[in-house]
């Protein structure tokens, strides 16, 4: 049986289609992370006020205290509460069975982002392993509805998700991102603190700047999930173009004025299946990939976004390189 003859327009439809959906999944997952982030700024927020609270005087902070060993009971109680977070292994060498009453604090605010991250990331397994399966299946259906045939395969097994899950992205899998911010957030309020005590800069201060750094590894995590979102999608998608016996695929960036020149540069390209450039190309990526059939399916017409009017409107089918020296 033959299939129906579809153009790279309508593939290029289907394509977007299925980013849109993963994308709107991830959201609820996204306000889960944004949760955990406001929750661990509390509690570190907390940790500074008791700092202050302790060791701040007229004349700044007692430094002498700070320096002074903290007692053996409240540091086996911060090793115990390690433990029973998962988070032995993770425990920064510097952080052992001597601590200062400074160090003890950092050690504290520490924990307090660990579990964060440890949140995070269950968090993100869930998603990423939602936007794989409804990726898969998403692509599977586009290619039967798209061509009237329907490909002979098999349910998605946990090998293949966990496969394409712990896949590396640019040089690292999503958990590994995950524990790099964290331990970058750690060190960034432990350097904080170092200056608030060795200056004697005043709470508010200090507290405006936890904030801004929470607020800042907030953004990079959502940014990051959205991205990977992306990845995730252009895997499982991948991973039907094989089962199914797709041999080409087309690199399709999008007709507006957000499109930048990297992606522009890519888009019409026609890559064999499991080469060519990698989608996302960068943060907040739109550009998706669609199965290429041949020469005798290419569209009369692509869909752009109008820049004056932001409306989506038809035109010929052009290169990225070409409509932007027509539009912009």
């Amino acid at each position: 049986m033959k299939p129906r003859k579809r153009t790279n327009a309508y593939w290029d439809k289907r394509s977007q289609e299925q980013l849109t959906l993963v994308e709107q999944q991830a959201l609820p997952h996204l306000k889960e992370i944004d949760r955990v982030f406001r929750n661990a700024q509390k509690q570190t927020l907390a940790d500074v006020k008791q700092l202050y609270v302790t060791y701040y005087t007229k004349q700044g902070f007692d430094t002498a205290a700070l320096k002074q060993l903290a007692p053996n009971g409240d540091i086996r109680r911060f090793k115990e509460a390690v433990t029973a977070a998962g988070l032995s292994s993770r425990l920064p060498a510097g952080y052992g069975y001597r601590l200062t009453r400074l160090e003890l604090i950092e050690a504290q605010i520490w924990l307090q982002v660990a579990k964060g991250a440890t949140a995070q990331n269950a968090i993100q397994g869930i998603a990423h392993k939602q936007t794989i399966n409804t990726a898969y299946y998403h692509s599977v259906y586009n290619l039967s509805k798209g061509t009237g045939i329907m490909p002979v395969f098999s349910q998605l097994d946990t090998k293949t998700v966990d496969k394409i899950l712990n896949s590396k992205f640019y040089g690292k899998n999503y958990s590994d991102r995950v524990w790099k911010n964290s331990n970058k957030l750690a060190g960034d309020i432990k350097q904080i603190l170092a200056e608030a005590t060795t200056t004697g800069q005043s709470n508010s201060k200090t507290a405006r700047l936890v904030r801004e750094r929470y607020g800042v590894k907030r953004y990079e995590a959502q940014r990051l999930v959205q991205t990977e979102t992306a990845h995730f999608n252009d895997d499982a998608t991948n991973d039907v173009y094989n089962d199914i016996g797709i041999e080409q695929w087309r690199f399709v960036a999008t007709l507006d004025s957000r499109t930048g020149d990297e992606c522009g540069s890519l888009d019409g390209g026609i890559h064999k299946v499991n080469e060519g450039p990698t989608i996302p190309v960068h943060s907040n990526c739109r550009c998706v990939k669609s199965p290429y059939l041949g020469k005798a399916y290419e569209p009369d017409e692509r869909i752009m976004r109008d820049p004056v009017t932001g409306k989506n409107s038809y035109v010929g089918n052009i290169s990225f390189d070409q409509w932007a020296k027509a539009y912009l």
